[in-house]
């Protein structure tokens, strides 16, 4: 999903730091401090990871796996390296590959909301609605507000003929972005899509086609 993937960026640097610094009482219970082997340079994998991340934003993706493959190599037991492995290989089209980085991130974290959001996109590409509707709703359990999963939850019901449930969906996806427009841009064409349909189906029109994620 596009809007999904241009998130993706601003996602990664959130996760840049928090598993390998800063006490356990200031993380999300998700957010799981990784077992550093002996004689790993932590600003080596640092570096890495920050590259990664660069190398994703400007839509280098092969070369972003490259250096999260040097993250996971080095702190295996780390969520997050997963998670961003996953992104890379998801955003190389490598969906197999995706869903293992990220099935093992769930393994280490099993609600990793930034995981199972993934996970859903995946299922979601691949057809496999009812999978990616139970991912995205596992993320909502951590992150009830998350306005992408909303979006993402209304074209899946959409998809099912469940248009109530779209309409309550990407109702939630507008009221967050007229509170954080300025800060979500990315969402612009989500709110567009999503404006449209809500309004066809409250007014009862026949036409209720979604853009396509």
């Amino acid at each position: 999903m596009k809007t999904g993937l241009r998130l993706l960026g601003g996602l990664l640097l959130a996760l840049t730091l928090p598993g390998c610094g800063g006490g356990e009482g200031k993380l999300p219970a998700w957010l799981l401090k990784p077992e550093v082997p002996p004689g790993t340079n932590l600003e080596d994998v640092i570096h890495h990871n920050n590259l990664g991340v660069g190398h994703l934003e400007q839509h280098h993706y092969g070369e972003a796996a490259g250096e999260f493959e040097q993250v996971v190599r080095a702190l295996p037991n780390w969520a997050e390296g997963h998670v961003n492995l996953g992104i890379a290989a998801l955003s190389l089209h490598d969906n197999a590959r995706a869903r293992r980085e990220l099935a093992r991130a769930l393994e280490l974290s099993p609600r990793h909301p930034h995981a199972r959001f993934c996970l859903g996109l995946v299922l979601k590409q691949e057809g496999k609605t009812e999978g990616a509707l139970e991912q995205f709703a596992k993320v909502l359990e951590t992150d009830p507000d998350d306005a992408d999963t909303h979006y993402n939850l209304g074209l899946l019901y959409a998809r099912l003929g469940r248009h109530q449930e779209a309409v309550a969906s990407l109702r939630k996806t507008l009221a967050w972005l007229k509170e954080f427009r300025d800060r979500a841009p990315a969402l612009d064409d989500a709110a567009g899509g999503a404006s449209v349909w809500v309004k066809a189906e409250a007014k009862g029109r026949g036409d209720r086609s979604m853009p396509r994620g």
